[in-house]
């Protein structure tokens, strides 16, 4: 079945799976990196700041806790702050900093959490693993999106080694087994079930009908590939796949719908060499607008964890609206995941502040 989940917030933002219309109706990629310098919100004056080296490792920072006013703190917490970091690679950002950055916003215009306002600080280098040694032992946690599956490994081994609370958007169901980063949103298996199921309810496909599969080696494609064989298998849909992108152009061409679990080159090259007539699906990290011709647009459709910007779904629409009321531009498509990411750290720490302890043993908890 589809997953569908619901993120708490200053306003409930639900995120459903979804599949759009055509990437012509997506922005293209965001342009505020957010990793060597500061994104700020004009409305609230919230900024995400790089944050010097700091000497030591996050393993040590976890000094005997302090009592304030009833709570229990640690790293990352004073009497005013909740400081957390970001790690995000500026190949894998795409309006996620952009998200995250809106969220806290949104939350010290409303007071904060316990009485304090959030401080999100980044890394000033695109070595992941080098920020996270620089920033873990003034942050109380992480948020993460990583470029590639080596570097969400090491960040993942760091993270669990230290029991350091972090949330990611994204990921494939084998990494659901590690301890940190948490991934809120639906894995590529379940992404790749939905793609079939909007083929499937639009009537593109049927039983008995063949979809095509361009794939690479990669873990996300593998995993994807497992959904799109449980899925098929109860549809009775065969399944046609190729890691070789001149096989799949020569023979996908008869066929109603191809998926393209590759990378954007080869996705769009796919697009491009496909007759109108076959459906082509891929996923964001598929996707680039700036590769897509408006022709090859029209049979193109990317499957998303979130609605797309300028979605009429309610949640979207608020978020939507935030950011235009914010002043900020060019949302990427992974804001409403940068957003999702800090309303899941809101839950946690509101339910930290209501047992009165803000600590990460608490918030791991």
């Amino acid at each position: 079945m589809p997953r569908s989940f619901l993120i708490g917030a200053v306003t409930s933002v639900l995120l459903l799976t979804s599949c759009t219309a055509g990437p012509d109706q997506q922005s293209a990629d965001s342009t505020s990196e957010g990793t060597s310098g500061a994104i700020t919100i004009p409305v609230t004056g919230i900024s995400l700041l790089p944050t010097a080296g700091a000497t030591e490792s996050p393993s040590s920072s976890s000094p005997t806790p302090t009592t304030q006013p009833g709570v229990l703190t640690g790293p990352g917490i004073d009497d005013t702050t909740i400081t957390l970091g970001s790690l995000v690679d500026p190949e894998a950002d795409r309006g996620f900093q952009q998200g995250l950055a809106l969220w806290a916003g949104s939350i010290n215009n409303s007071g904060g959490v316990c009485g304090r306002v959030i401080q999100i600080s980044t890394g000033t280098s695109a070595d992941l693993a080098r920020s996270y040694r620089d920033l873990g032992a003034s942050v109380l946690g992480f948020a993460t999106s990583a470029a590639t599956e080596a570097q969400a490994d090491s960040l993942a081994g760091l993270m669990t080694a230290d029991q350091m609370p972090a949330l990611t958007f994204g990921g494939s169901s084998t990494d659901l087994r590690q301890v940190s980063p948490v991934i809120i949103g639906p894995t590529d298996d379940i992404l790749a079930i939905d793609a079939l199921n909007y083929l499937i309810t639009s009537g593109t496909i049927t039983t008995g009908d063949t979809v095509g599969v361009l794939l690479n080696t990669s873990r996300a494609a593998q995993d994807a590939l497992k959904g799109l064989r449980w899925r098929a298998d109860l549809e009775g849909i065969a399944l046609e796949t190729t890691t070789d992108p001149d096989i799949a152009a020569a023979d996908f061409a008869v066929l109603p719908a191809a998926l393209a679990l590759v990378d954007p080159a080869v996705a769009a090259g796919l697009a491009h060499e496909l007759p109108l007539t076959t459906v082509v699906l891929t996923n964001e990290s598929g996707y680039r607008a700036d590769l897509v011709s408006p022709a090859d647009a029209r049979h193109l459709r990317v499957v998303l964890a979130t609605p797309a910007y300028g979605s009429d779904h309610p949640g979207a629409v608020a978020v939507a609206a935030a950011f235009s009321a914010a002043g900020m531009v060019d949302p990427g498509p992974l804001l409403f995941a940068g957003y999702a990411v800090g309303a899941t750290w809101q839950r946690l720490l509101a339910k930290a502040c209501d047992e009165g302890n803000l600590t990460r043993d608490a918030v791991i908890a």
